[in-house]
């Protein structure tokens, strides 16, 4: 596994499709020279609030 050095990083996430009830996301971490450092995706339920 490679560690980076402190230094800043840039995230960003998007969503890839939202439906009624769930939804795919997903994002992507870059250090200051635009080198991919890591990659996440997540399925997400989407509920109805009650209250």
């Amino acid at each position: 596994m490679t560690v980076a050095p402190p230094s800043w990083v840039r995230a960003e996430g998007k969503i890839v499709h939202l439906g009624r009830s769930t939804a795919l996301a997903e994002g992507r971490i870059y250090d200051v020279d635009g080198r991919l450092y890591a990659t996440g995706s997540t399925t997400c339920m989407i509920l109805e609030a009650r209250g």
